[in-house]
């Protein structure tokens, strides 16, 4: 049986208390936001704040975990969850995006839906936000760039491009003609046929039946 074991992203290192109620965790030294400002404890926390809010359209069970979860800041890259009891599956549940605090400070969880961050994110990952694409005033589509100072070195792809559209159908023809590289969502019947024949089609003309 294969073993799962976590893997950290922001997370440098890890560790948990023998009694199993303290998980201490130390931040990537070199992880900085898209807009250059450091990745610290207080950004964690500040998350954390809005997981227990009672504004956000959070499962039920998720909240009152968080409500019972203490978290300390022990310095700039370097923080504490103290649980109540031991849980198993703790580190399950600190798979959450954390958000900028120097940017949504003062931003309430209710007013989180509608505020200008949602067009314009800003996050830690390889790929920053760019810009939107957008036709007759609605959005088509975002448009993201390799972020050059990423704390796992800068990705090799420099772009990557999504693209929605109104029905599965006109994913397959956008994907068919060659306007997009891959796509999903086909749940269709007819458009599940139609990438089978495709496929079948390519693979005869790859590996040719013998005469």
């Amino acid at each position: 049986m294969t073993v799962a074991l976590p893997q950290g992203n922001l997370a440098e290192s890890w560790g948990i208390s023998q009694d199993g109620t303290a998980y201490n965790f130390s931040i990537q030294p070199k992880a900085v936001w898209h807009d250059g400002e450091p990745v610290t404890s207080d950004d964690v926390a500040f998350t954390v704040n809005y997981l227990r809010s009672d504004e956000l359209p959070l499962p039920e069970d998720l909240r009152a975990l968080w409500k019972q979860v203490e978290v300390k800041i022990l310095d700039e890259k370097t923080l504490q969850f103290h649980l109540p009891e031991p849980f198993a599956p703790f580190l399950d549940y600190l798979s959450f995006g954390v958000l900028p605090k120097h940017l949504l400070e003062g931003v309430s969880p209710a007013q989180l839906v509608d505020a200008e961050f949602n067009l314009k994110p800003v996050g830690t990952g390889p790929y920053r936000f760019d810009h939107l694409i957008s036709e007759q005033g609605q959005v088509k589509g975002v448009v993201f760039s390799a972020f050059k100072d990423y704390y796992l070195n800068r990705p090799f792809i420099d772009e990557i491009v999504f693209r929605y559209y109104s029905d599965p159908k006109a994913a397959l023809t956008a994907y068919q003609q060659g306007e997009v590289l891959a796509s999903a969502g086909f749940q269709t019947i007819s458009c599940l046929k139609c990438l089978i024949r495709q496929v079948s089609t390519c693979t005869q003309d790859v590996y040719p039946n013998s005469p």
